[in-house]
This record gives structure tokens, C-alpha cells and sequence, in this order.
């Protein structure tokens, strides 16, 4: 029986392990490995921050979504720490080895930190991670807790900087859902002073850069009407205690930096001899397959994705989905005798939540804004999260048994 390990439960491992169950009817055995015990919906994270949905909303326990699966397929918790290509082994921080026939490396990312901006990595926060997301929306509504109870003083009081570093979609993405969810909270309850400020900074000259310019138009008339400001063509070189300074010379206050400044490959990956790009993610073979090793697959954020023209893809939860499952079905070909296909991997389309209502989407040609946007928006969510989210349930409805 062929063992195939899936390394990382992200959205690239998820979909290729669902892959690998529904499209081979051989013996096969399947081992997802990651360090935690749940799928984290990181797209979904802003509306967790800004309180329309909970953690239960975008998190799925991979534990019993490979109990749903019968019992070929296992769940292991443990961290990584080395890979040995050339035995085909796994070895986590406790030097326990675990063997594979075929590899699918999908070990995501992390938020890019520039170690050369002093103070950046100590006071900046990220919601790449469940525990950093936890901790931003914690500290997010006890901003606006202190904020209500200067009700009475606020004239005396300055307002409250968040600032967000990197104009990306996940900069804008946050800095709407904050700045909506404030605004609602303050103008529904009545309160006087609201006094929460949300700077978007961005080093390049316009916001969302590399898309669509319907969707710069569209965030940009959202996050003028929510009171955001934007702030463009600056350069952070220092990050002080409660400052940022600029290359310009030029500084701006805060007192809740969020830092969104790019991708880099995650540790276990900036850690291989291999060949990468400036990001850390590993080089591939059109196939998906990591050069010199034919059985190993690298999809998402680990890799560097590119379509069939050579242009390099966007980091998205879709791509990384897209990955996964091309990834597997290279598997099934091969233990099926048959050479791997070149990856056909291009986007459809993009969508973009402004606020806790409204969107943006281009599907094809059709360019859509508002409200039904954000329909458009959940739906592509639930038909990802719901059937997930029934296997899940389903097993324990079934005592944790498949």
C-alpha cells in the first residue's frame, strides 16, 4: 500500500487530501501532518475580527476530518523540523522519522518581516495564524473598550492610531472590517466620541497593487466613506514604541500597528538547500513536482506558482487550492503507471470584502460592486467551509468513528 504524506492543513493540503479520497479507489494510505489540529480559514478572518462571525466560523478540527474519511487516511500532530529527500523521511523536533512514497509539501506562509526595519518584528502584529488573530482581535476591542470609557473626557483625550502596513488585499480587506465595525459600534450606541483612527500605508503609489483598476476604484471610494486614510509612497525604515518612521524623514503615530508587507516561505521551507525565489518558496517543475525529487509535490505558498504563460500567480486561497488538487491527481497518475500533467493553474476571478457588507468581484469579464459582491463572497466561502464542516459533525454525531 503506497503511503502518501500531506504535509500542511491549510487550504492546498485540505483540497488535496480530499483529492486524493474521492479520485483513487486503490489501497492507498493517507498521513496529514501539521503542527496544529485544525484548518485555519485565514480569508474569513476579518469578519472574526470585527465580530460577525466566531472562531468555530474559521476553523475546521482536521482530527475529525480525517476520521470522516475512513480509516486510511490519519492525522498526525507534530512539527517538522527537517525532511531527508533522499531516504524519503519526515523527521519532527522530537527526531522521530516518518516515511513516505509520495511527498505533497503544503506548508503555506508567513508574514514577510523585514529584519533590516529596527523595531518591526517587536511591535507589529499579523493574522497569518489563529493565536496572532486571536491576540489582534483581543487587543482591537479593548482599544475600543478604553475608547468608550473616555465617553466623558474624549475632548481631552487623542484619538486611538491603528495603522496598517502594506496596502495589499489583506491591508484593505482589514482596514475596512475594522473601520466599518467601529463606525456601527460607536453610531449605533451613541457614543459621542469614537476617537479610533485607521491609517492604510503603502510603499508603492496606489493601494492593491497588480489588480483590476475597478478594484482600486472601488476600495478606495469604501475606505474614504469609512474614514480611512491612505497613505501612499511611503517607505517604513524604523518602528519606534509608539512611531513610525519614514525614508523620507517624515514619521507617523501609533498605537496598534498591523503589519500585512508581503509573504515569505514558512520556516521548515527557508530552511532546505533548495532552489527559491526572493519570497523562500520553492522553485517546481511545471508538474508542480520539486526538481530531482519526482514523488514530491509543493503546492500554496510554499511554492512559486505560475500559469501557463509563465506569469507568476497571486499567493490566494483559491490558487492554493487549485495546486492541491493538480498536485494529487499527479499522485494518482503516477501510482497508476501514467506520466504527471503540467499544471493548468489560472484564476477565474477575484473578489475583495469591503467591510462587513459590501465587496468587490470580477468573475470573467463581469465586474460586480456592493452588496451583491458580498454575496458572492459568502457563497464561494459556504461551498468551500460547508462541506468540511459536515464531515466534521458527522463524525461526531457517529461517537468518532467514520
Amino acid at each position: 500500500m503506497a503511503r502518501v504524506v500531506i504535509l500542511g492543513g491549510g487550504y492546498a493540503g485540505v483540497t488535496a487530501l480530499r483529492t486524493l479520497v474521492h479520485q483513487h479507489r486503490g489501497d492507498l494510505e493517507i498521513v496529514l501532518v501539521d503542527r496544529h489540529p485544525y484548518h485555519y480559514l485565514q480569508t474569513e478572518v476579518y469578519d472574526f475580527i470585527a465580530n460577525k462571525t466566531n472562531i468555530s466560523d474559521i476553523t475546521i478540527s482536521l482530527v475529525a476530518l480525517a476520521l470522516s474519511f475512513g480509516k486510511n487516511v490519519q492525522f498526525l500532530q507534530r512539527k517538522i523540523e527537517s525532511i531527508d529527500f533522499d531516504r524519503r523521511l519526515l523527521i519532527d523536533e522530537g527526531g522521530e522519522e516518518l516515511s513516505y512514497d509520495y511527498l505533497i509539501l503544503a506548508t503555506g506562509s508567513r508574514t514577510f518581516i523585514d529584519s533590516s526595519i529596527p523595531g518591526l518584528a517587536e511591535r507589529a502584529h499579523g493574522v497569518k495564524s489563529l493565536v496572532n488573530a486571536l491576540s489582534f482581535k483581543q487587543q482591537f476591542e479593548r482599544a475600543i473598550y478604553n475608547k468608550i470609557e473616555q465617553e466623558g473626557i474624549c475632548e481631552r483625550r487623542g484619538e486611538f492610531h491603528v495603522v496598517i502596513g502594506g496596502a495589499g488585499l489583506s491591508g484593505v480587506e482589514i482596514a475596512t472590517a475594522m473601520a466599518d465595525y467601529s463606525d456601527r459600534l460607536f453610531s449605533r450606541s451613541g457614543f459621542v466620541c469614537s476617537g479610533i483612527s485607521i491609517t492604510l500605508i503603502s510603499s508603492g503609489e496606489s493601494i492593491l497593487p497588480g489588480t483590476d483598476p475597478f478594484f482600486v476604484t472601488k476600495a478606495q471610494k469604501k475606505l474614504a466613506k469609512l474614514g480611512v486614510k491612505i497613505v501612499t509612497g511611503k517607505r517604513v525604515v524604523e518602528v519606534g514604541e509608539k512611531e513610525i518612521f519614514f525614508a523620507d524623514d517624515t514619521s507617523l503615530p501609533f498605537d496598534f500597528l498591523i503589519w500585512t508587507g508581503g509573504i515569505i516561505g514558512a520556516p521548515l521551507i527557508r530552511s532546505l538547500e533548495l532552489a527559491k525565489n526572493r519570497r523562500h518558496q520553492l522553485i517546481v517543475e511545471p508538474t508542480l513536482q520539486l526538481p530531482g525529487y519526482p514523488e514530491v509535490f509543493v503546492v500554496g505558498d510554499a511554492a512559486e506558482l505560475r500559469d501557463l504563460e509563465g506569469r507568476i500567480l497571486p499567493p490566494t486561497a483559491y490558487v492554493a487550492e487549485l495546486s492541491g488538487r493538480h498536485a494529487a491527481e499527479n499522485v494518482i497518475l503516477m501510482m497508476r503507471g501514467k506520466p504527471p500533467r503540467v499544471a493548468s493553474l489560472k484564476t477565474k476571478g477575484m473578489v475583495v470584502a469591503l467591510g462587513l457588507s459590501e465587496g468587490a468581484a470580477k468573475i470573467g469579464s463581469l465586474h460586480v460592486g456592493g452588496f451583491a459582491a458580498h454575496l458572492i463572497k459568502a457563497a464561494i466561502v459556504h461551498f468551500y467551509r460547508h462541506p468540511l464542516a459536515l464531515r466534521t459533525k458527522m463524525v461526531l454525531v457517529k461517537g468518532g468513528t467514520p
